[in-house]
């Protein structure tokens, strides 16, 4: 079993949503599981854990898929349980750096009709 992780944006950013999606496959082509489900807990650098309610999400065509604000920059972990019907199947993570956000300066905006102008030659 292969399962990927998309993330939207790409980088994820505190205090921004973003959309975490997820594919299962199955490497030797067997048939997909029904009725497979998934829970989802990220954890951060502190030690909190988010649980979503500790509800499951099916799994349709081998994809799902959360939306989740990072609160916090640093290190996050993403783990995965997968479950066929009500058993437990398998389990994944995924480790994160969510950057720190940097506010723009005045300096960049100041700047900003050079850029323009070296960027118009392009």
């Amino acid at each position: 079993m292969n399962i990927t992780i998309k993330l939207e944006p790409v980088v994820p950013v505190m205090d921004v949503i973003t959309k975490i999606s997820f594919d299962v496959r199955y490497l030797n082509g067997s048939k997909p599981f029904e009725d497979l489900n998934a829970r989802i807990t990220i954890t951060d650098h502190e030690g909190r854990l988010y649980k979503f309610k500790d509800k499951t999400i099916p799994v349709n065509n081998r994809k799902f898929s959360i939306i989740y604000i990072f609160p916090d920059d640093g290190e996050h972990r993403i783990i995965l349980q997968l479950y066929k019907n009500t058993t437990p199947f398998t389990a994944s993570t995924f480790d994160l750096v969510i950057p720190h956000s940097v506010e723009p300066s005045t300096e960049d905006n100041l700047l900003s009709p050079l850029t323009d102008v070296f960027d118009s030659f392009l």
